[in-house]
């Protein structure tokens, strides 16, 4: 599969950073309300701080998985809110960064969606439907897509775990996760999550035929059950 996110094809960690920062400016040229760089400069700041360290493979720092997991947000989402939040929900979930520091410095709107980000749970239980469906009767989908893209990144990173582990995650995935991409219409991420699926579970066999039998037996409305 060909690589969508920039920093891949090079082992030096700035990019990630560099990349982050280069795709919000460019963002801000043409969006009504501009990301707050200063804030998503102070994020990364205190992931690297905080991550220092922590690494996430033998030659890989934690903190690129929050900035690439920004990086993909905003894709989807570009609001200093978001951007933060995917940056920083990590660190405080696996660190000692505490949220009374978060709101502190960054403002408790922040602190209390990084909270709810890290209780969030996708999955079919009357709590998570619920939570769920009060986020899009609200319009406040933030959250649901850095979730996503934060699922979408760990398969995409998983070829070093044991494969038993790859398997559980992508049928996670396929059960919790899809449906919902489904029903957000986020296409792109809906179909290379197929294919990381597929490429897990059954490399043979065809693409469409898979992306087929993956969405078998349930709708992305059965989900939500409205």
């Amino acid at each position: 599969m060909a690589s969508k996110y920039p920093w891949e094809t090079t082992t030096d960690h700035e990019a990630y950073e560099d990349k982050l920062m280069d795709k919000l400016r460019g963002a801000n040229e043409i969006i009504e309300e501009p990301v707050d760089l200063a804030q998503v400069q102070k994020a990364i700041h205190y992931a690297k701080k905080y991550h220092a360290e922590q690494k996430q493979s033998a030659d890989e720092p934690h903190y690129t998985r929050p900035l690439a997991i920004a990086y993909m947000t905003a894709n989807h989402c570009l609001t200093t809110e978001a951007i933060v939040v995917a940056i920083l929900h990590d660190v405080v979930a696996n660190t000692d960064l505490t949220l009374a520091i978060v709101a502190q410095e960054f403002g408790p709107i922040i602190a209390e969606q990084i909270d709810a980000f890290n209780k969030l749970s996708i999955d079919y239980t009357p709590a998570s439907i619920e939570t769920v469906k009060r986020m899009f009767e609200e319009r406040d989908t933030d959250l649901l897509v850095i979730k996503l893209v934060s699922n979408l990144y760990d398969l995409r990173t998983s070829s070093s775990q044991p494969m038993w582990q790859r398997k559980e995650a992508a049928l996670q995935s396929l059960e919790n996760y899809l449906p919902l991409v489904a029903y957000m219409e986020l296409r792109e991420i809906e179909e290379e999550l197929v294919a990381l699926c597929q490429n897990i579970l059954n490399p043979g066999q065809d693409e469409q035929n898979f992306a087929l039998s993956a969405r078998f037996g349930f709708t992305a409305l059965e989900f939500l059950r409205i």
